[in-house]
């Protein structure tokens, strides 16, 4: 129940998100000619919050059923050494793969939305709009 609670939370809130901006538009501009961009818009953002919740609670899952398992097998079989060191690497590896779920956000919202990956290149390829032509001190036009 831990792992999926803030999955859960996470889908509800991002939909709300999304229900409150569709609102928002309809009150600013009921009659907007960009209505098809929009939907695109809202239906990549619900994309990559559908794909970061399933991430994030795979991740998640597989850490809560490998301690559950451990938990249960510790308290029903004596172990020996080595089978506690493979239990506490099992641990640690799943802990680290539990990790790695909301550590990917940025590579999920990269593949799965267009939006996203155009608007991290106008991230990195920033450019002020500058004329065609724009006089400098000495009375000459450069162009750039």
């Amino acid at each position: 129940m831990w792992s999926w609670i803030p999955t859960i939370c996470m889908l509800i809130f991002g939909l709300l998100i999304v229900r409150h901006l569709r609102q928002a538009r309809k009150r600013i501009a009921p009659q907007n000619p960009l209505q098809r961009s929009q939907k695109k818009t809202d239906r990549q953002l619900i994309q990559m919050l559908l794909m970061q919740s399933f991430v994030l609670g795979s991740t998640t899952t597989a850490l809560s059923i490998g301690t559950l398992y451990i938990s249960i097998t510790n308290n029903l079989i004596v172990k020996n050494a080595l089978e506690k060191a493979e239990d506490n690497y099992t641990t640690n590896v799943l802990n680290y793969i539990a990790i790695i779920g909301p550590c990917m956000s940025f590579y999920i919202f990269t593949l799965s939305s267009q939006l996203f990956r155009h608007e991290l290149t106008n991230l990195f390829c920033w450019r002020t709009q500058v004329p065609n032509s724009e006089t400098t001190n000495q009375g000459t036009t450069e162009r750039k």
